[in-house]
């Protein structure tokens, strides 16, 4: 049986009395320690007890009168992720550390073979079984061990002390990650670097009866030296007064534009002189972090490597040791709320630089779940989704063929940016051409444009406008090439039908469920809209509006979603992928510096559709800037049973701001639309001007993402 239930709530303050108090105590760390960070303890009775770590990361509770042995559970909202941490403890009196390595301790004594550390029992927490978990653990991380140092005899990720810094186990733990699932526990050294034309993770699966291999030991981290500067360095500026850390401008949409060389040299230490990360200069990137001024010398931070990409082999070479170091900030102000920061370094000289992802466009993949509510919240519907980020207001900076955001001038909607991509083709698994993906020959996809609408008050997003069948292939099919030319040019053709933020956006439907089965809605791209998408404005072979569901081809019925992932492909993909670093996309982008909303039709005037065709779209195709990027986060899938909502994430990790609290609260059957000023048990709530909300969308984590705050889809 599972333990008990709470019979009561302790929060904890320190302290005790009398000779008879007992303590348990520990750090809290993903290699980096975690500060303010909440503990749940519960006891053999189901007695619960909270606190919260300090701003090194150790914790400590009274548990005098507490019966052991005791489940301990972290969580925490980092970036677009909720971790999610857990330990044991068999005596009321000691150490209890929480990391990785004792959440794979956890889920390995797991008693109904789920290896769910949420399902642990009393009985299953034993010094036994403790130390068969630990001795499992040992044996798959005795390369790494050996390289740290750490002798394995010693090893307890439990009961150990260690400092989080950087050394001897600490070392291990910034370099693994750890998931589990109902096949075992997952373990990946992400020190093992990935390659273009290899990108399988290195992981080692432990479970309960099998012996365990080793896992390979990869390259050696950067050296807690080499990362404090990069720590002790962002500190430099975070000291200083906010006025003088670097100067900016506000666009009528509220964005905050960097000025050129207006920013302080200590905010600028470890900066590789041609960073570029997403289009933009190192100043735009963090101007939302560097102008606010609850970051000030109570600034707490994390550095959390994320993992490694070695370029040896790459056409363009990464400088110093050819390795990419992907690390994710984060970063604790002085109100303790937290934010991220995905970085990418160059280690030249044996010091960590911040150079970017060298991508010359803001280009994203993020995961979500979306709730879709009818009008009375009977009919809801969930869906799996994809939300592809581009956008569409960078323009060449000449010479040097980079990006720099685009203000509001010359647009014939005063006060809005003024889009310069013209269109985006985007492939990648489940982008309608199934499970596999090859970056080299690209199938399918989406076609993406600008959102031509006053009702997108910044307009930084792109918009998906067609889904392609299975078999497009304008790399290789000329009429597919001469297909993709008309549907960039005549999607900007004036008079025609323009794609507007009410009829799309930028998100892919992949899977979905009904929440009732009594209920009559159809998962429709946008019902009672007359420029419903996507239909190519040019195609006649799509067929009938009537179409069921599961036969539409691509998107050309304009009032029906394509048929959703089956289950055969959900298994495909789920082994085809078996990390989330593994699933890459690929952008084909299309920018003409001369094309503005005012004369939309002038864009790529010398690529005719109708004079010499061949040719002229073989040439508009040549134009093409292509950019890979990966995800991190799980693949949203959802059951397609009625009455069910079936999130197939098999990882330890929550996607933010979804518990079972909110699950049942919001995301069942007849549960109506969240009213204004609703605060959702989820660590944010309702924006104070919004009327309403009908979808709460769940992001996964996205590699390199720009958007830090949380989406709150309002309609």
């Amino acid at each position: 049986m599972l333990l008990p239930a709470v019979t009561a709530v302790v929060v904890a303050c320190g302290g005790g009395g009398g000779a008879s108090t007992t303590s348990l105590s520990g750090l809290v760390a993903l290699g980096s320690a975690m500060p303010y960070t909440t503990v749940k303890v519960v006891d053999a009775n189901g007695t619960v007890t909270i606190v919260e770590t300090d701003a090194t990361g150790a914790y400590s509770i009274n548990t005098t009168g507490l019966k052991a042995p005791f489940v301990i559970t972290v969580t925490k909202l980092l970036g677009d992720k909720q971790i999610e941490l857990h330990s044991v403890a068999t005596s009321p009196n000691g150490t209890a550390n929480v990391t990785q390595l004792t959440t794979a301790v956890s889920a390995l004594l797991s008693s109904n073979g789920s290896y769910d550390p949420k399902t642990l029992t009393a009985t299953s927490i034993t010094e036994d079984s403790i130390r068969a978990a630990i001795d499992k653990i040992a044996a798959t991380l005795a390369n790494l061990m050996a390289q740290a140092n750490v002798s394995a005899s010693s090893f307890n990720p439990i009961g150990g002390v260690f400092a989080a810094d950087g050394t001897g186990i600490d070392s291990v733990l910034d370099r693994v990650s750890i998931d589990y699932n109902s096949n075992g526990v997952q373990v990946t050294n992400k020190f093992v670097p990935l390659t273009d034309s290899n990108s399988s993770v290195a992981s080692v699966g432990i479970t309960a009866s099998a012996t365990p291999t080793a896992l390979a030991v990869g390259i050696a981290p950067p050296t807690p030296s080499t990362v404090q500067t990069i720590t002790s360095g962002l500190m430099k500026c975070f000291r200083l007064p906010v006025a003088q850390r670097l100067s900016y401008t506000t666009t009528a949409a509220g964005r905050k534009i960097y000025t050129p060389n207006t920013l302080h040299a200590n905010c600028s230490e470890n900066l590789a002189t041609d960073y570029l990360s997403n289009g933009t200069t190192y100043g735009q990137r963090w101007v939302d972090i560097f102008s606010n001024p609850d970051f000030d010398e109570k600034t707490e931070l994390m550095l959390v490597p994320s993992y490694v990409i070695d370029t040896t082999n790459n056409t363009v070479p990464w400088p110093g040791d050819k390795h990419v170091y992907v690390y994710n900030i984060h970063l604790f102000d002085k109100n303790k709320v937290t934010y991220t920061r995905p970085e990418v370094f160059a280690k030249i000289d044996n010091n960590l630089m911040f150079r970017g992802t060298q991508r010359r466009f803001d280009i994203t993949v993020q995961p979500q779940f979306t709730k879709v509510l009818d009008s009375n919240g009977n009919s809801n519907f969930v869906e799996g989704r994809l939300r592809i980020g581009i956008d569409p207001t960078f323009v060449p900076s000449s010479p040097t063929g980079r990006y720099a955001e685009f203000n509001f001038t010359g647009d014939s909607q005063t006060g809005q940016p003024l889009p310069k991509l013209l269109c985006a083709w985007v492939t990648g698994p489940l982008l309608q051409n199934g499970v596999q993906h090859d970056i080299n020959n690209p199938k399918g996809g989406v076609l993406m444009v600008p959102p031509h609408s006053a009702l997108t008050a910044r307009r930084d997003y792109s918009a998906v406008r067609i889904k392609y069948p299975t078999d497009f292939d304008p790399k290789n099919n000329p009429a597919d090439r001469l297909q993709l030319l008309k549907d960039c040019k005549f999607t900007h053709t004036a008079g025609s039908s323009e794609v507007a933020s009410a009829s799309t956006n930028n998100a892919m439907t992949i899977d979905g469920a009904k929440l009732g089965a009594d209920s009559t809605y159809l998962p429709k791209a946008y019902a009672n809209l007359t420029d419903q998408y996507p239909t190519s404005l040019t195609r006649t072979s799509c067929p009938a509006a009537n179409t069921t569901i599961n036969n539409v081809s691509g998107w050309c019925s304009p009032d029906k979603r394509s048929n959703f992932v089956s289950s055969t492909e959900r298994a495909d993909f789920l082994a085809a992928y078996k990390d989330p670093k593994e699933i890459r996309y690929t952008f084909y982008m299309f920018v003409d510096t001369a094309y503005s909303e005012a004369t939309a039709s002038s864009a790529y005037t010398s690529f005719s559709t109708t004079v010499n065709s061949a040719t002229n779209a073989t040439n508009f195709f040549a134009t093409a800037q292509i950019e890979h990027t990966r995800i991190l986060g799980a693949m949203t899938f959802v059951s397609k049973s009625a009455k069910a909502l079936d999130a197939q994430y098999t990882g330890n990790e929550l996607f933010r701001g979804i518990d079972a609290s909110m699950a049942t609260a919001y995301l069942t059957e007849g549960k109506a639309t969240i009213t204004k000023g609703t605060a959702v048990q989820a660590k944010w709530s309702i924006p104070a001007d919004a009327e309403g909300i009908d979808r709460i969308g769940f992001g996964g984590v996205v590699q390199f993402n720009q958007w830090s705050h949380w989406y709150r889809h309002v309609l």
